[in-house]
């Protein structure tokens, strides 16, 4: 088996580990290498070419070709989303459903930002699934990826730290029992990881080492690189039966440090009595330290003396051979913070861990099609040897015996015959390639619907509960989301101030979403005719009928899908999207129903721009067509008084992605 690298791109240094996997399974560590980042590793900006050039550093120095090496490679800390969820106990398919939706309002990004994944931990004493969601943005994935490309390494795996560490502990600390606590302190995050049995929980704290540096810096004027370098020759945790230092600024470094660690401490111990009621959990038998930070002398003193625990420094290469080439003296001095190379490295070869792989799909692919290629590249190449030995021997034979050589015409026929196959292969291949993009696409659509949902219900958000509207339409804009903007506008060009600007209240409802063009009904104060999902006279709730303002629609009417009738699919003339053609969908009909603006008086014209206002807002959505010819307001039913509730209208929405419905060549 080939050696292969594990990187560790952390926020101060980056770290690279070379295994050298074995037969049986075992790994050997034959070299490991820590980069310091300098301040350029902490800024929030593309680290692309600063991984780059240390990474080529450090494999010119070493004598290391990195050109088709394989990979396993984990973003820093601070760089990744981690969250713990709970769902009920379903099918695994279902369970990816749940968490999708649980991670679009969590997460702070959106999905499509994102390269996520998810692993069920285990089951908690409710029956309920414990799931770890962990996420990167794409920008963040795209920097690790195109580093290693350069230079021509094959990423096999993207990681996370706190799913590195954890695999880490699980190799090297199986034996033992009850609860333990990792804590991991690196240069922006600390990570606080406990370890009970198969179950585990992680929260990140957002301060590390590089708190005690800033701090130190503004206390004592010295600028950022000064204070970090002093603190590495100087700084410890002051204990409270230790004198005070007579340098000025060693006094400010270890009192700054101690203060910034007893803020760790309260954080950590807020974390435990968290774990403890909310995930069950038990109180932590021994601490182990790990990460850069820890290594500030007196740290393991002070969180001993502050928890009453047994504390030591967390060891990642416990039960992993080290080979000759490395000084195993100074890896026990530094091993603690090298948990993560340890992580990274074990996926190669151990099964049961934590398997996280946040590389882009097509990256996945890529790398699959790319093995299976080498196999038929060998098989080939194999055929072919036999082939050109039997050739070789022929033509020995036609120097001595002219009579072999209509042998060799057929030998050479089998040659062509081969040739052919190859060609065959290749066509095999590509064919291979064209499938697996299908197939990729077609993954990828399974969340369209929830993005379409989605979408729709950000934009109407932005139009409820409420809108602006003037009492002079001559003056201004009825209704606008940019009421401060065209009033001042409207000063500039009048020299004066509008008349009384007032905030309505609205409420909008979708009636119905389909394909086809769906039919306009007069509106009015019932709720006679369309189709919904649900129909008849329903309760409260998603189902039409005469239900009760909320989450049932409007009174009396349809609910979500409309006023009594038929199933989702619009009013009469809509088409249920269940029944949709298999030919693709690239523009659908939304039915709307909304409250009619009577404030302050009745005006055709306020309704009429309340659904203008919603046709621009849609238009300005990603996922739908900014062309006012495919996204427009088709039909509406604006002839209004102050004794009608509802009025009605249609919007056409072209998408910017059809929606396919079927791909006849994946079945």
């Amino acid at each position: 088996m080939k050696p292969f690298l594990a990187i560790d791109a952390g926020a101060s240094n980056l770290k690279v580990a070379l295994f050298e996997p074995q037969e049986n399974g075992t790994l050997i560590l034959a070299h490991y290498e820590v980069v310091s980042l300098e301040l350029r590793g902490l800024e929030e900006t593309d680290r692309t070419d600063l991984l780059k050039e240390k990474l080529q550093e450090l494999f010119d120095r070493n004598e290391i070709r990195p050109k088709g090496m394989q990979a396993n490679i984990c973003a820093p800390s601070f760089q990744c989303f981690t969250k713990f969820l709970r769902t009920p106990a379903v099918e695994g398919s279902k369970v990816g459903q749940i968490v999708q939706y649980e991670a679009a309002s969590q997460v702070p990004f959106p999905l499509d930002e994102m390269e996520w994944g998810y692993e069920i931990m285990g089951t908690a004493d409710t029956g309920e699934l414990d799931v770890m969601l962990m996420a990167l943005k794409e920008e963040v994935v795209e920097s690790l990826t195109t580093a290693c490309n350069d230079l021509g390494i094959i990423l096999s795996v993207m990681d996370g730290a706190p799913a590195a560490l954890r695999n880490a502990y699980m190799h090297n600390y199986a034996e033992v029992q009850g609860c333990s606590m990792l804590l991991d302190i690196g240069s922006k995050t600390t990570n606080v990881i406990f370890i009970e049995g198969d179950g585990f929980f992680i929260r990140s704290v957002n301060f590390g080492a590089n708190s005690i540096t800033q701090e130190f810096a503004k206390e004592s004027g010295l600028d950022w690189a000064q204070a970090e370098e002093y603190k590495k020759a100087y700084g410890y945790v002051h204990m409270t039966n230790m004198e005070e230092p007579a340098d000025a600024y060693q006094a400010i470094l270890v009192r700054t440090a101690r203060n910034v660690m007893t803020r760790l401490h309260q954080q950590v111990s807020q974390t435990i009595q968290y774990y403890r009621s909310q995930q069950g959990g038990q109180t932590p038998q021994q601490i182990y330290l790990a990460g850069g930070g820890s290594s500030l002398h007196y740290t393991a003193e002070f969180f001993m003396e502050k928890f009453n625990l047994p504390i030591e420094f967390f060891n990642p290469f416990r039960n992993i051979e080290v080979g000759q080439g490395v000084d195993k003296q100074t890896l026990s001095t530094n091993a603690h913070w090298l948990g993560e190379l340890s992580g990274l490295g074990l996926r190669m070869t151990t099964v049961g861990l934590t398997e996280f792989n946040l590389l882009p799909k097509h990256e996945r692919i890529s790398l699959q099609i790319e093995k299976r290629s080498l196999y038929v590249v060998a098989a080939v190449f194999c055929v072919g040897l036999v082939f050109f030995a039997q050739a070789i021997m022929n033509i020995k034979i036609v120097s001595t015996q002219s009579a072999a050589a209509e042998e060799i015409k057929g030998e050479f026929s089998q040659v062509a015959s081969l040739a052919g196959q190859i060609s065959d292969g290749t066509i095999r291949l590509g064919k291979a390639k064209e499938s697996s993009a299908k197939m990729e696409r077609a993954l990828e659509s399974r969340y369209y619907w929830i993005n379409l949902i989605n979408g729709i219900q950000g934009v109407l958000s932005k139009v409820e509960p409420g809108v602006y509207i003037v009492t002079q339409p001559n003056e201004l804009a009825a209704i606008t989301n940019r009421v401060d903007e065209l009033i001042a506008q409207y000063e500039v060009n009048n020299g004066a101030k509008p008349g009384n600007v007032t905030n309505v209240q609205t409420a909008i409802w979708i009636q119905s979403l389909g394909p086809n063009m769906p039919t306009i009904t007069v509106a009015g104060s019932g709720g006679s005719g369309g189709s919904g999902m649900g129909g008849g006279n329903a309760e409260p709730g998603m189902g039409g009928g005469n239900a009760e303002p909320g989450m049932g629609g409007p009174p009396p009417g349809g609910g979500m899908g409309g006023p009594p009738g038929g199933g989702m699919g619009g009013s009469s003339g809509g088409q249920a999207l269940s029944t949709a053609p298999l030919e693709p969908i690239d523009t659908i009909y939304l039915k709307l129903r909304a409250k009619n603006i009577v404030n302050p008086k009745p005006r055709e014209t306020l309704n009429r721009e309340y659904s203008q206002l919603l046709e621009k807002l849609f238009r300005e959505h990603e996922m739908f067509s900014n062309s006012e010819t495919d996204t427009k307001v088709t039909s509406g039913g604006f002839n209004v008084d102050s004794d009608v509730k509802w009025f009605d209208f249609v919007l056409q929405l072209k998408l910017t992605s059809p929606i396919i419905m079927k791909d006849p060549e994946l079945n």
